[in-house]
């Protein structure tokens, strides 16, 4: 990819120059440079706020009452999950239910590194990095925020699409999990 993205903007340029079209393409470019920024910035002040929300809810203890709440439930998916594994992976999940994939990696990295850290098995790491990837959403935060920079009328609107495929991602992939572990692992323990 380090190496694409020069060539094709290099045959951009060549290619304008040879037909004429030079002014158009500085043009677009400066446009599209401008958009750019635009949509950085929106998706920036969004992923600010949901990632400061995120530690007010870790510094005032909300998170670790949540992750009180559902570690009945987590620990019903990931085996043997406590303390504070219990407490970055309910982090974790709670991040991506926001829909901040970007702020969700640091806490999902937590997250292993105190599973790691209590021994868990493979099949609490496979389990869990699968929920983090398929991320059941209830507030798609960042494509809510493209959908209104990008002038939507009612940038919710596809929520019920997104509750309904994250919710058949995730279990479909738990699903996947648990087949694999148990045609490949489980049967080389008996």
């Amino acid at each position: 990819m380090k190496w694409l993205f020069p060539f094709l903007f290099l045959a951009a340029v060549i290619l304008s120059l040879f037909s004429g079209d030079g002014g158009q393409m500085t043009n677009a470019l400066l446009e599209e440079i401008s958009l750019a920024i635009q949509t950085m910035l929106t998706l920036t002040g969004a992923m600010c706020f949901w990632s400061g929300m995120m530690h007010i809810a870790k510094d005032s203890g909300v998170s670790k009452a949540i992750g009180k709440a559902l570690t009945p439930w987590i620990g019903k998916l990931i085996p043997k999950i406590k303390g504070e594994s219990a407490e970055s992976v309910t982090l974790n999940l709670s991040a991506n239910l926001l829909g901040l994939g970007n702020a969700a990696t640091p806490l999902g990295l937590r997250a292993v590194q105190c599973m790691a850290a209590e021994g868990l098995p493979a099949e609490s790491f496979a389990t869990f990095i699968v929920m983090n990837c398929c991320s059941l959403q209830l507030i798609p935060t960042t494509v809510v925020s493209l959908r209104y920079q990008a002038g939507s009328v009612a940038p919710m609107e596809i929520l019920p699409a997104v509750w309904l495929c994250s919710l058949l991602s995730v279990v479909s992939a738990l699903f996947a999990v648990r087949l694999c572990y148990f045609l490949f692992i489980g049967r080389r323990k008996k």
